[in-house]
């Protein structure tokens, strides 16, 4: 089958139709806002650029790609990502998720990378009422974290042997 100019600038017109109006489809439906501070830059980068920033970010590709996260009552929204360098500094990190929190107004907080940051941000966690899954924390004991930030989830505990 022969390509022409006539069929490529049709094609062209087709995707853009077709992407314009999923632009406007995904405008008419308010997102579900979802934040993280994370360390793109500073001594902690490469742990989290290779175990946690890629993926969140493939998190939300493949959900979008397959028409939006779905909620309880069965409707799918969009997932909108709000993402804050935290510059490996423990005062950034707390700054991210109160911004994240107060100002952003995120409907859901995904954790930052490592143990000092997730209990730096347990606090506010608990006093914003956002549950916290600690997955990149590794703690001796979970118990006390849990009574003390009660939506709070620590995932990687140590062994006991």
């Amino acid at each position: 089958m022969k390509t022409t100019r006539r069929g490529l600038i049709k094609g062209a017109a087709l995707i853009a139709t077709t992407t314009l109006a999923g632009v406007a489809f995904a405008q008419d439906v308010d997102p579900v806002k979802i934040g993280y501070a994370a360390s793109v830059t500073g001594r902690n980068a490469a742990g989290a650029g290779l175990t946690t920033i890629p993926t969140y970010k493939l998190w939300v590709e493949d959900v979008n790609a397959a028409g939006g996260l779905t909620l309880p009552d069965g409707s799918q929204r969009p997932v909108e990502l709000i993402e804050y360098d935290d510059r490996s500094e423990t005062q950034e990190v707390v700054r991210a998720i109160e911004r994240l929190a107060t100002q952003d107004e995120v409907d859901f907080i995904l954790p930052p990378w490592g143990t000092g940051f997730n209990m730096a941000v347990a606090p506010l966690m608990d006093r914003f009422g956002y549950p916290q899954l600690a997955t990149t924390s590794v703690v001796l004991e979970t118990e006390p974290l849990v009574e003390r930030w009660p939506g709070s989830f620590w995932l990687l505990g140590t062994s006991r042997g």
